[in-house]
């Protein structure tokens, strides 16, 4: 065996494990408009783990569009009900 063979032999398992991670695609950022309301109420809890607060500019789009979601759901199921209403 030569002396580059017996060094590729006792490499650090981590050194050997780095190209394969490599290979794991990266995770696509949503924008906060493309977010669901529960994606957001996710994320709004990771900023506030990981900030200890809300107080960012982030966390304040990110409450401002779950209020914007909640306020299109309530919209709509509202106009829903008076559809209902009217053809009873």
């Amino acid at each position: 065996m030569s002396e580059q063979d017996a060094k590729k032999e006792q490499a650090p398992p981590a050194q050997q494990a780095a190209p394969e991670e490599k290979k794991e695609p990266a995770k696509k950022k949503k924008k906060i408009n493309q977010l669901s309301l529960q994606e957001l109420e996710k994320k709004i809890k990771e900023v506030e783990q990981k900030m200890g607060s809300l107080r960012s500019s982030f966390a304040q789009q990110l409450l401002r569009r779950k209020e914007q979601l909640l306020n299109e759901a309530q919209t709509y199921q509202a106009n829903e009900m008076s559809e209902d209403k009217s053809d009873g």
